[in-house]
């Protein structure tokens, strides 16, 4: 062996003794990163969207709304979002709803028997993060009551952020 192949081998295997030692004490310890905690950046965030026949024609919308109000609207195939606020009154009726909501019990899993989207018809998905917990609702698949205020309220919001 010339004295280049020996400096190789053994160069070699030294970078691996130190790159394993490196990843041996840096890979094993605890890391104290807490997460960023989304209950303090805001005290809930709504996130609808509708779903089955619109999508054959592009017209499904849907909207983020956040507790300060603000709102985030995608009509359909339309590539620019429409951003606003609500206003104070149909945010405090958002707010009371939410407080006067089971949303556990809505969110609880169900065997549909017929939904709207299996026919061309238009199922819309509530996720509410509130509190740090996230509530899914879905007409096709979980208990929801649409005749329920907070359900009407969110589902009366496409009309008027529409406009």
């Amino acid at each position: 062996m010339r004295f280049s192949d020996t400096f190789i081998f053994f160069s070699t295997f030294v970078i691996g003794v130190l790159a394993g030692a490196f990843i041996y004490f840096t890979g094993f310890r605890d890391i104290d990163v807490d997460p960023v905690n989304p209950k303090i950046v805001n005290e809930f965030e709504i996130a609808v969207s509708q779903y089955g026949g619109c999508q054959i024609n592009g017209s499904c919308a849907s909207y983020r709304l956040l507790s300060d109000g603000s709102f985030v609207l995608l009509l359909g195939s339309r590539v620019t979002p429409i951003q606003g606020n609500i206003g104070a009154v149909r945010l405090d009726g958002i707010k009371e709803a939410l407080a006067n909501t089971n949303l556990r019990q809505h969110a609880s899993e169900v065997e549909p028997k017929s939904c709207a989207a299996w026919v061309d018809g238009i199922d819309t998905e509530y996720d509410i993060m509130l509190e740090g917990d996230r509530y899914v609702l879905d007409t096709c698949g979980t208990a929801v009551d649409v005749d329920a205020p907070l359900i009407e309220a969110l589902d009366q919001l496409f009309v008027v952020l529409s406009q």
